[in-house]
């Protein structure tokens, strides 16, 4: 397992824009099982790197995989693809963060060419989401007012799982 990750992160104010870069292998270990007739992969295991491990482990956000996996069955790429986003925002989140329609239609809605259009699909996947994770707080503002804030307002939430001590990945499918 040959793989490097390489992030770029970057913050960018008024003046300054600072870019910093980590590189590491993803896995120390690992082992592989294919079944040649079937052409499937067999439960696997890979060992994370330290450097890899600890990475995901400080900035890495839960997920529920089962749950995740029902949601995608159920709510469609919408609503799987918003909560994973949902996930990522939240993990560590100190105060309220607001995210208008416009910017979750730039990032979400491409198939739909109307902010108006994607608005409801987004309330439907959002409904969804919250079926799966509960303890999400989340709120939709579509305040009619010209000054209103329109959009999800996402507040600190609690993890829907607890973070994993264990550096190794079993059973991959």
């Amino acid at each position: 397992m040959s793989s490097t990750i390489t992030v770029n992160l970057v913050n960018e104010d008024k003046d300054i824009l600072d870019v910093k870069g980590l590189g590491y292998m993803l896995g120390d270990e690992w082992h592989f099982w294919w079944d040649k007739k079937e052409d499937e992969v067999l439960p696997s295991k890979v060992y994370l790197s330290e450097k890899f491990f600890k990475s995901i482990q400080n900035t890495a956000s839960p997920i529920d995989f089962d749950s995740f996996m029902e949601l995608t069955a159920t709510g469609g790429a919408l609503a799987s693809d918003v909560y994973a986003w949902i996930l990522v925002r939240i993990f560590n989140i100190k105060k309220p963060v607001r995210i208008s329609f416009s910017q979750l239609h730039e990032q979400f809605g491409s198939e739909y060419s109307r902010e108006r259009a994607f608005k409801p699909k987004l309330a439907q996947a959002i409904k969804k989401i919250k079926s799966f994770h509960p303890e999400l707080k989340l709120e939709i503002s579509d305040s009619s007012s010209p000054m209103g804030f329109r959009g999800i307002v996402l507040f600190p939430s609690k993890k829907q799982i607890k973070n994993s001590t264990n550096k190794e990945i079993s059973n991959i499918k």
